[in-house]
């Protein structure tokens, strides 16, 4: 990952991103998990204000889901 914070879209960035190649069925506000490595530090400075520690272990940021297909 580079230095600073992941670069945030909006539903609308995305959807003219995508919307040139694929049908777009839905975008909807989503929480996006993962592990985080051993001895990560200050992943909220990287992965912004809505990041989370979660009761399981694993993080978690605030993203988007999109459904989509061919058209």
């Amino acid at each position: 990952m580079p230095n600073g914070p992941a670069n945030a879209v909006t539903a609308d960035e995305l959807c003219d991103v995508v919307g040139k190649y694929w049908v777009i069925d839905e975008i909807k506000p989503a929480r996006l998990y993962a592990s985080a490595p051993q001895g990560a530090t200050d992943l909220s400075a990287l992965m912004g204000a809505d990041f989370k520690d979660e009761p399981d272990g694993r993080v978690s940021v605030a993203g988007w889901l999109l459904s989509a297909h061919l058209g």
